[in-house]
């Protein structure tokens, strides 16, 4: 189907390697990745035709994506600014209300925000694009929801 749209098989590749390394990315957004995560990358390297080697060098980039002093993993501080996209199992509204309340902010992408939440991680929305621009990471919900409850733990 790519080739009939016109896509020659180094933009095919690129692609896939492309989506590979976003599933890599949510699966290391919690500096662990579970058996269930493992068997994900693995189905969808199986199902791209992406060899052995293109989970491995996957989660090496997605490791070298972490942000910087994030230690295990990535971890939420006062202040950080998180944007919200698309329609979630939570309002929008609610999100910001309960961030903005625990000290961190949100609003539009900008170069200092440090995540975008998205009801779809693979998202092609503006603010998806434009984060990934930014090279700030876009993860799901449920991700976030993990991330928020480590903040609110350790405040």
């Amino acid at each position: 189907m790519a080739e009939e749209a016109g896509l020659n098989p180094d933009t095919i590749q690129r692609l896939h390697t492309d989506y590979l390394r976003s599933v890599a990315q949510e699966a290391l957004a919690d500096g662990v990745v579970t058996e269930e995560e493992q068997a994900d990358l693995q189905a969808v390297a199986e199902i791209l035709g992406l060899g052995g080697d293109a989970i491995s060098a996957a989660l090496d980039w997605a490791r070298d994506q972490a942000p910087s002093g994030s230690g295990a993993g990535f971890a939420l501080e006062p202040g950080d600014r998180a944007v919200f996209t698309g329609e979630m199992s939570k309002p929008r509204s609610q999100w910001v209300s309960e961030i903005v309340a625990a000290g961190l902010s949100s609003g539009g992408v900008t170069k200092s925000t440090k995540v975008v939440v998205s009801a779809d991680p693979d998202s092609i929305s503006g603010k998806a694009k434009k984060a990934r621009d930014y090279d700030i990471p876009v993860i799901g919900e449920e991700t976030f929801t993990r991330f928020f409850a480590a903040y609110w733990n350790d405040g």
